[in-house]
């Protein structure tokens, strides 16, 4: 079992084992090194049909078939490619006093090791930047540039992409510039 992008081997993943009419053998989960032996079947066809997707993955229940020859006595080796499940944020930003929505706040979006994924991505006029097609995982947005009349608050938005919540929103608040007045001298 392995994963379509870089080919880790992915443990967790669950099949049940067939005859190729259907008729079930047995259940059967990868193990940490993302194999599953099956040991001692009758020579006739055989497939596997994926039950459980390892956690980030999506199920692919498009039977693995396979054929067990009379006196087989070489061991069949079969890969079954799982695909990551993509998620997709949206990044509200709001005044801290009004809610109202911001439009113009610049962010980058990183990755969990800090690297920038994304740049310059600016809030629309509804005050929102919507990102789709991320790979599970852990991201922050950094704002690199408040709206115009608001501070700056570069302190991260973090935010998980997983299989229970591969869609998420997040919101920031930032506060508006105080209006100093000016002497009359």
């Amino acid at each position: 079992k392995k994963a379509a992008k870089d080919g880790t081997k992915l443990p967790n993943a669950s099949f049940n084992l067939q005859k190729a009419d259907g008729t079930f053998v047995k259940s059967v989960t990868t193990g940490v090194d993302g194999t599953v032996t099956v040991d001692h079947l009758l020579a006739g066809d055989y497939q596997f049909i994926e039950t459980k997707a390892p956690k980030g993955y999506e199920l692919d229940a498009k039977p693995v078939e396979f054929t067990i020859m009379r006196n087989q006595k070489d061991t069949l080796y079969l890969t079954k490619i799982n695909k990551a499940i993509k998620g997709s944020v949206r990044l509200e930003k709001r005044d801290s006093q009004s809610k109202k929505l911001l439009t113009g706040a610049s962010f980058n979006l990183l990755d969990d090791q800090g690297k920038i994924i994304k740049k310059d991505l600016v809030t629309d006029k509804n005050g929102v930047v919507e990102i789709a097609g991320l790979d599970v995982g852990h991201y922050q947005f950094v704002e690199t540039k408040a709206p115009k009349g608001y501070e700056l608050d570069a302190s991260p938005v973090n935010f998980t992409l997983d299989k229970d919540s591969s869609n998420v929103a997040v919101t920031k608040f930032d506060t508006s510039t105080p209006v100093v007045p000016h002497k009359a001298e």
